[in-house]
């Protein structure tokens, strides 16, 4: 079976190989492919491949800035695992100092933001396997966040026994918003669920159509 190119990204579709990550199993011509299916790197549509692949043919400047941007993505994939591998360790070495206030506020702290680091690691991961972007780490990173502050204001307010009133209304006052905000990425969240399912394979993104089912459904209404 022939393989097809991208011309926009360089993109090699290889026929034994498939699309495993766009639903396309081994052994599927590029002709049998269905209409809605778009390059996996690009997002360009069928009509931008053609037949054959010229291995000593040079890629293309958009090609070419692809392959870069990979490199830097798993270069901050890297980095935020690493970051996250550090954190931890720093959370440990304070709570061997010792179960006082400040040590458990510290290890919390560190959790929290170990978590924020891991779904924006998730989040990169998402974009190098199935090259989009999904909103629902960046909502659950606002959410986390939020409530690592709510923690630390609340935390500071116990802790500190001579706070003056404009400090005691300031940090009321952060905590009334940053509550606020919890909840308003929560109610996001349940609606992109609802609106969003898992199950979508990026509909909307450029480059790819509605399924086949959808027009023959939307046909019947």
């Amino acid at each position: 079976m022939e393989k097809w190119q991208c011309s926009v990204c360089g993109y090699i579709y290889d026929p034994e190989k498939g699309d495993p990550m766009g639903g396309v199993p081994p052994s599927i011509p590029f002709e049998s492919l269905p209409h809605s299916w778009s390059c996996p790197r690009c997002n360009a549509r069928r009509e931008k491949f053609h037949p054959g692949v010229t291995m000593t043919e040079k890629p293309s400047l958009l090609a070419r800035l692809y392959y870069a941007e990979d490199i830097a993505y798993y270069f901050i994939a890297f980095i935020l695992f690493f970051s996250a591998a550090v954190l931890i360790g720093i959370a440990v070495m304070h709570l061997m100092k010792g179960l006082t206030t400040i040590n458990i506020l510290n290890v919390v702290n560190d959790v929290l933001l170990v978590v924020i680091l891991l779904e924006i690691f998730s989040t990169v991961l998402i974009y190098l396997t199935e090259r989009r972007i999904s909103l629902t780490p960046f909502l659950l990173i606002g959410v986390i966040s939020s409530i690592r502050r709510i923690l630390m204001v609340s935390a500071m307010m116990s802790v500190q026994e001579d706070m003056s009133i404009e400090m005691f209304d300031r940090s009321l006052k952060e905590l009334v918003v940053s509550t606020g905000i919890v909840i308003a990425l929560i109610a996001a969240y349940y609606v992109l669920t609802k609106v969003l399912p898992s199950a979508e394979r990026c509909v909307g993104c450029l480059g790819v159509e509605p399924r086949e089912e959808t027009r023959r459904d939307a046909r019947r209404d």
